[in-house]
């Protein structure tokens, strides 16, 4: 969302058999790679803040845990990268599952697409 709370961008769609931190790491790479295409909208930008209900993501993320998983590695790589490449600074925020229904309904379009 905009700083004055408008949605700019939402996504969901069918990655084939994966886990859910797989499928979470693809998500926040899309949205990263989308922030990086739409480069007008980050040019002005101050910051990005990433919301997710996936609080091993975050906490990976932020340097609290270690990736320990192989699978997972390449993903954090990659999307480490992409945020490197930003023009402003990226901070990732915690939101528990229950108070996250628009992360369910945007997870059951995939879901529905396969």
């Amino acid at each position: 969302m905009s700083s004055d709370g408008e949605k700019l961008f939402e996504f969901g769609h069918a990655i084939g058999s994966a886990t859910n931190n797989i499928a979470e790491y693809r998500a926040l790479e899309h949205a990263l790679r989308w922030v990086n295409h739409y480069s007008e909208i980050g040019s002005s930008a101050s910051g990005l803040i990433i919301h997710s209900d996936s609080e091993l993501l975050v906490r990976q993320m932020t340097g609290k845990y270690k990736v320990k998983s192989q699978n997972l590695k390449p993903l954090v790589e990659m999307v480490r990268k992409l945020m490197d490449g930003l023009p402003f600074s990226v901070r990732f925020v915690h939101i528990p599952r229950s108070e996250n229904r628009e992360a369910d309904r945007l997870a059951n379009l995939g879901f529905a697409a396969q």
